[in-house]
């Protein structure tokens, strides 16, 4: 089951001094959700319905915000994008097999907290704006649960936690947690297809990917090989600075190396692959995916610090074959 992030609206009850502060907040706010959909959350931010009346000042609101030329306008049209992909939370659909969230409620200092109950409905992790010194913590501790038991409509309380960010270095805290998710809502190659911009946002798929991963079904000895090296490119890259691509410098496992000359000159044509981009690439890089003799092609973009994977299948011909 995949990660999502639900906004704390009691995060946004401090107004900041001056439009700059503001500003700066927000910067913050975003840069806390690229974190987190770097390492594998969903690319959507579940919130109110009033969303765009919060007041960052007291006379300056998020919707001025989006408006405001003042603000780089990728940071605007970035947390645009993420609240307007999902129903609001109050619209929220309900779950199958779920206690209904209507039966539930969270409080914080004796306020109810209507992010902080939906964050613990859906397992999802919660998002505040850095605002006051009590949401600069990674875990939200002393939250009271209520919920009605459905049978004898008998209210139950106790104390929870619930995973918290509001600057990247709290998304950092919470990297084991994501990734444990992530991999495991993996069924089979098919879903890593379909769910990829989602699963591994700094990685780009050739378009003949999409068959060879068609062919890794749930139960295929290969699966877990595929997701693990996938994730560690995804890694590699979310820590990818600047400088050329040195698997040195990471714990990518299955020997990153790159082709022989003799290789490349005889079977070139067999490592060359059409990119999204519509250019056509040698893919020099390759990673060993065992057991089996598979091989996993990929072709490192330094100017974007991205990675573009063009093959996931068996061994290629080398040059010392016949």
């Amino acid at each position: 089951m995949s990660v999502e992030l639900v906004l704390n609206e009691l995060s946004h009850q401090t107004y900041a001094p001056n439009i700059y502060t503001a500003r700066e907040w927000m910067t913050t706010f975003r840069e806390t959700i690229q974190a987190a959909v770097q390492i594998g959350t969903k690319q959507i931010l579940r919130t109110g319905q009033i969303f765009y009346q919060i007041k960052l000042t007291r006379d300056y609101t998020i919707a001025q915000w989006l408006n405001d030329s003042g603000v780089d306008r990728d940071e605007r049209l970035y947390i645009k994008t993420l609240t307007t992909k999902y129903p609001y939370l109050e619209n929220f659909a309900p779950i199958e097999g779920v206690t209904p969230v209507e039966l539930m409620d969270v409080y914080y200092n004796d306020q109810r907290a209507e992010g902080f109950r939906y964050a613990y409905w859906m397992d999802a992790l919660a998002i505040s704006f850095l605002s006051d010194s009590q949401w600069d913590r990674a875990i939200i501790e002393g939250l009271v649960l209520q919920y009605m038991e459905p049978e004898s409509d008998e209210i139950t309380e106790e104390m929870i936690c619930i995973p918290h960010a509001s600057k990247p270095e709290h998304v950092d805290t919470h990297r084991e947690w994501i990734s444990h998710r992530v991999q495991d809502s993996i069924h089979d190659g098919t879903d890593i297809w379909y769910r990829r911009e989602e699963l591994f946002p700094a990685l780009i798929f050739c378009e003949s990917v999409r068959q060879q991963l068609r062919q890794i079904h749930s139960s295929h000895p290969l699966l877990r090989q595929v997701k693990e090296r996938l994730q560690e490119l995804q890694r590699y890259c979310d820590h990818w600075d600047s400088g050329p691509f040195d698997p040195s410098q990471s714990l990518i496992k299955g020997r990153p190396r790159t082709e022989s000359q003799a290789t490349l000159q005889q079977y070139g044509n067999f490592r060359t692959f059409l990119c999204p981009d519509g250019h056509r690439r040698i893919f020099t890089w390759h990673i060993s995916l065992n057991p089996g003799s598979w091989r996993l092609y990929f072709f490192p973009l330094e100017s974007t610090r991205k990675i573009i994977i063009g093959y996931i299948g068996p061994h290629l011909p080398i040059a010392s074959e016949n």
